[in-house]
């Protein structure tokens, strides 16, 4: 997508959250099922840059509030919430330094 739109400044990885330690980033977009994300989301936060910006998907309505949960026990301020057809895009914010 990123080629398509000829973006150069834009790295896709796949894997698991191992292969973003000892990095920092200004934007991490995460496309996973709750369980994941929820596991996840305290490595998402250390290699966040504060200001950064994470965007979360791949999980139901249903779930916003067990992510929410874990988003605001690391301090994250959710910025944004959109659902369609019952699957959402959650996105939170860290705060500056």
């Amino acid at each position: 997508n990123a080629r398509v739109n000829k973006i150069a400044n834009i790295e896709a990885a796949l894997g698991d959250a191992s292969l973003l330690v000892g990095q920092q980033f200004d934007i991490i977009f995460a496309n996973i099922q709750k369980n994941i994300v929820v596991r996840d989301l305290p490595v998402y936060n250390n290699v966040l840059k504060p200001g950064g910006q994470i965007f979360l998907s791949g999980f139901y309505k249903n779930d916003v509030p067990d992510v929410r949960n874990v988003a605001e026990e690391l301090k994250l301020r959710q910025i944004g919430l959109q659902e369609k057809n019952n699957w959402v895009v959650n996105s939170y914010q860290k705060a500056a330094d």
